[in-house]
């Protein structure tokens, strides 16, 4: 674990990753935990995670927070099984299983309080717009 760590420069509490690493998550993150024929992330810890019907209450959308609901350092935007990897300063994976929908943002805010900046705002508009234009919200 050590050397996988070091490789992709991963810290307890902490994970950095590069846009290649990106990509390559969002394949598996899309595919259930499945990346080229492999199944790389069990499939039922990833459903567990990433699915808010399987929270508890108190971690279901809009009663985690005003609007993301939370499990296993996942969010989950809205009603349908969708999920996003919040990066503090507004680095984000947001994903749709059932639309095989990946959208991966690397910019960063200038501060960490992404929610009172317009980048949140911005980013949350660009997923809704993503999802209806391919499917549904």
């Amino acid at each position: 674990m050590d050397q996988v760590c070091r490789r992709h420069r991963c810290r307890l509490r902490q994970f950095q990753c590069d846009p290649a690493r990106l990509w390559q998550a969002r394949n598996s993150a899309r595919n259930d935990g499945e990346a080229g024929g492999k199944q790389i992330i069990p499939k039922n810890y990833l459903l567990d995670a990433t699915d808010w019907h399987r929270q508890p209450e108190a971690f279901q959308p809009y009663k985690a927070t005003p609007y993301f609901g939370y499990g296993y350092q996942f969010w989950f935007p809205g009603e349908k099984r969708r999920f996003a990897l919040l990066g503090v300063y507004g680095q984000s994976i947001f994903v749709d299983p059932e639309l095989k929908l990946v959208l991966v943002l690397t910019a960063a805010a200038k501060t960490a309080n992404v929610g009172k900046e317009t980048l949140g705002r911005e980013r949350d508009a660009l997923w809704r717009g993503l999802v209806a234009a391919f499917g549904s919200w």
